[in-house]
């Protein structure tokens, strides 16, 4: 009786490292940065940008967002363990941006600083290298000019 119980719990044991093991893998793998800000244009409640620098603009237009999802999914980024963003300490700094949205159905917003090198989610409070970067700041002033009225 007491071996089988002991049983158990070695099984139990196993089955929580293997499954903890695997939730780290996932969260510290290479990702697309669109997989993390991941939204639907199509399910937008409300998308807005902000450029350091620039006023602060926003959309319910499907085309801007659509646009951005697709210039930030060419760049693969993978979770800090600590928040290592040598642009953090420049905070106030240009080259960066915030990236807000809401889905529709959803009560809270999502939002995002990007830097050149690093994205911070204040949703998570996870912080992610860009590993393909620096992402190119000024294609993203290019887009604000172009959608900002």
């Amino acid at each position: 009786m007491k071996s089988k119980s002991i049983r158990y719990l070695v099984i139990a044991v196993i089955v929580a490292v293997l499954v903890f093991s695997f939730k780290m893998y996932n969260d510290y793998k290479e990702k697309n940065l669109d997989e993390v800000i991941n939204y639907n244009p199509e399910n937008l409640n409300y998308f807005g940008i902000f450029l350091r620098g620039h006023e602060e603009w926003n959309t319910d237009k499907k085309e801007p967002p659509k646009k951005l999802k697709e210039f930030l999914s060419q760049y693969k980024v993978k979770k800090m363990f600590a928040a290592k963003c040598s642009s953090v300490n420049s905070f106030m700094k240009e080259n960066l941006f915030d990236i807000q949205y809401r889905l529709k159905g959803e009560d809270r917003a999502k939002m995002f600083t990007v830097f050149e090198n690093c994205i911070y989610s204040f949703d998570s409070g996870k912080m992610y290298k860009v590993i393909n970067g620096p992402i190119d700041i000024d294609w993203i002033r290019k887009y604000n000019e172009e959608y900002q009225q």
